[in-house]
């Protein structure tokens, strides 16, 4: 009797993510911008499965930026991928709230010297597509926590002087019309 329960919740538990993984907006194929903060982007292909997405941006000029591949596990398990600018990888944890996909990542700014910044900076992009299917916005909320650098003079000895730690908060919007 135990097993024949613990049998039917597993089932159940299945087939509830399998509704709730059917029920979440479709955004696979090719998108080209159209409007807000332009980073270089021109397209997008798309690539969608129950639990992963896999967007391949094509950016031009090619002189300035390679193609860039990125891909999110939407069940929050995270990933790493390549930064938009400079080396190394941002890692990010990705979900679906309800009609939204919703990825999550942290940067840690570092100042080169002493008269930099340093700090982190949270992002936070909101993907959604129109009723139609043929207009994909992704809203990026970014808050920045940093230092401003440090005071010194040329008759300090050494020491420097913390400037107090600041936040910053903007928001962009990128919008991409659905070509394939």
């Amino acid at each position: 009797m135990t097993r024949t329960i613990s049998v039917l919740l597993l089932v159940l538990g299945f087939c509830v993510v399998a509704k709730a993984q059917a029920n979440v907006p479709n955004l696979s194929g090719q998108w080209a911008f159209k409007s807000g903060e332009n980073t270089g982007i021109v397209t997008m292909n798309i690539t969608q499965d129950l639990s992963k997405i896999a967007i391949t941006e094509v950016y031009r000029p090619k002189r300035n930026k390679d193609d860039r591949l990125l891909t999110y596990n939407t069940d929050g398990s995270g990933e790493t991928n390549a930064p938009l600018y400079g080396q190394g990888t941002v890692k990010s944890r990705t979900k679906w709230e309800r009609q939204k996909l919703s990825t999550s990542f942290v940067k840690t700014l570092a100042g080169t010297d002493d008269k930099t910044f340093e700090g982190t900076e949270e992002v936070r992009n909101e993907w959604t597509l129109s009723k139609d299917g043929q207009t994909l916005t992704i809203k990026s909320i970014f808050v920045n926590r940093r230092n401003q650098g440090f005071l010194s003079s040329p008759r300090d000895t050494g020491s420097a002087q913390d400037l107090s730690w600041r936040t910053y908060q903007r928001t962009s919007k990128q919008v991409f019309k659905k070509v394939q």
